[in-house]
């Protein structure tokens, strides 16, 4: 490997020290050599006579590499010593670093692709980041060695296509508090999680393939769990052709930290489904606790495929059927949608009304929520976005509290069952601006609350729906796509009932 292409080499290449750029002192035993380059990974050396130093110019290079995975992990703007580039010593990391089963990890993954097992130890270098303290007790670094051991560990179960999407997860398990006792049944769901992602030859190209990503690895995971047969990936390339440019669609489920221990198994299930999220490079932030709030984050696509990936999520953690969720739309092309735009604007009112009616229609009262909630239930928002455009990934927007400033659009109006309907209707609402002006113009825009949307007389919204559905079947284009989004859910997910 060449030094230009190699992550370990330009790490390594910006320490001032006598170190073998092409291999280490054959004196040091093999277990030496890994120890050794998982330590030159996180920034630490040693010179010849002297003792562990740590250069910060080593660490740029994987700061660089992890730039999406820094948002991924601990959302924007969050302060996190996981990704620093500042000096922690070497007590930790020697403690940590030299167990066997991280030598061990580092040596497989060595043969297979250097940088693999250069960002592997440098996640591993990243707990410990994040864990140490100033002084550290005993306690502390036997637990922290531990926590370091299982996120290893985890990795040997994976090859070189998995084993990012299983570092990654793992570690954010081990910081949510999961146990670090050995499960043989998690290890066997990792086993066959990593398999799935190993599968997956869905090659971002654009938004929406993000999420067909992680139903394909969704599926071929509980084809592996049910022992039967692994179904072909579908040949959906015809159907989706015809949703180029249509808005993509995502979803955020919240839940209160409780759910931890009233759910069995609850961090491992959101260490798969994160697996199955994965993508190398992207910024769509991992299910997690955020600051009180559990959220569980999918994938964004087009709405019969998040349809579908609901439908596959839900099979790992039933409990998201029950579970207060944000709908986020976002356009294709690369602009945010801003408050400051007219025409946007009046968009997003009619979308808002929309979504606060398609809740009214199922359910009768507005919820009482956590006081951690960042957001009321009922409020709307723009924030973040993540879109790939080209296989280069844009992370864009900005929230800042309140109903943002520029993104995608959040209706935190969702619960349970209501999913499929709110991506549908506030997909083509946005995919044609006539299809909210069907009944009355004007008429979405003027609900403004949830409150509204439930006070409104039942025949009048019942009215205004069914005027919008007539429009949207007699519009030959949105009614082909409908036509190929039914087929697209048939597809992925045949035993899905709407």
């Amino acid at each position: 490997m060449s030094q230009e292409h190699s992550l370990y080499l330009s790490a390594v290449g910006s320490f001032r020290a006598g170190i073998e750029l092409e291999g280490f002192d054959e004196r040091l035993t093999r277990e030496e050599q890994d120890f050794h380059f998982a330590m030159h990974c996180n920034g630490l050396y040693l010179p010849s006579g002297g003792e562990w130093t740590f250069g910060k110019e080593a660490i740029r290079p994987f700061l660089k590499e992890f730039e999406g995975q820094k948002i991924a992990f601990f959302g924007p703007n969050q302060p996190s010593n996981f990704f620093s580039d500042a000096d922690f010593g070497s007590d930790g990391f020697r403690a940590t670093l030299s167990q066997q089963s991280v030598t061990d990890v580092i040596r497989r993954y060595r043969n297979v692709d250097e940088n693999l097992a250069a960002r592997i130890a440098f996640i591993l270098g990243g707990v410990v980041r994040q864990r140490w303290e100033y002084p550290n007790t005993i306690e502390n670094i036997d637990y922290l060695k531990r926590e370091v051991e299982f996120v290893a560990r985890m990795c040997m179960l994976g090859g070189k296509r998995s084993a990012d999407a299983i570092a990654a997860a793992s570690t954010i398990y081990v910081l949510s508090g999961g146990s670090l006792r050995h499960d043989n049944n998690f290890a066997g769901s990792v086993y066959h999680m990593a398999e799935a992602v190993s599968e997956d030859h869905i090659d971002p190209l654009a938004t929406e393939d993000l999420g067909l990503s992680q139903v394909a690895r969704l599926r071929s995971f509980f084809d592996k769990i049910d022992r039967q047969d692994k179904r072909p990936f579908p040949n959906i390339k015809e159907e989706m052709a015809a949703f180029e440019g249509f808005p993509t669609v995502g979803a955020e489920f919240h839940f209160q930290p409780e759910i931890a221990e009233q759910v069995p198994d609850f961090w491992k299930k959101l260490a798969l489904l994160n697996m199955s999220a994965y993508q190398k490079k992207s910024y769509v932030q991992t299910s997690r606790n955020d600051r009180g709030v559990i959220e569980v984050r999918m994938n964004p696509s087009i709405y019969p495929v998040t349809i579908a990936n609901w439908s596959h999520m839900k099979r790992l953690l039933p409990e998201l059927d029950k579970a207060f969720f944000t709908i986020t739309i976002n356009r294709q092309e690369e602009t945010d949608f801003t408050w400051e735009s007219k025409t946007d604007r009046r968009a997003l009112g009619n979308l808002r009304g929309l979504g606060f009616l398609i809740y009214a229609g199922m359910f009768e009262n507005v919820p009482e929520r956590g006081s951690s909630e960042e957001i009321d239930f009922g409020a709307i928002y723009l924030g973040q976005t993540v879109k790939v455009i080209g296989k280069e990934y844009k992370f864009t927007g900005l929230w800042g509290g309140n109903r943002g400033r520029h993104g995608q659009l959040g209706i935190y109006a969702g619960y349970g069952e209501n999913l499929p309907y709110l991506a549908y209707y506030l997909s083509m609402g946005l995919a044609d601006p006539r299809t909210l002006s069907a009944f009355e113009k004007g008429f979405f825009r003027s609900v403004e609350s949830l409150e509204d949307a439930l006070a409104m007389d039942t025949t009048l919204r019942k009215n205004a729906f069914q005027m919008t559905r007539r429009f949207i079947d007699s519009d030959p284009y949105l009614s082909g796509v409908t036509r190929a989004g039914d087929k697209i859910i048939d597809a992925l997910d045949p035993d899905l009932e709407l």
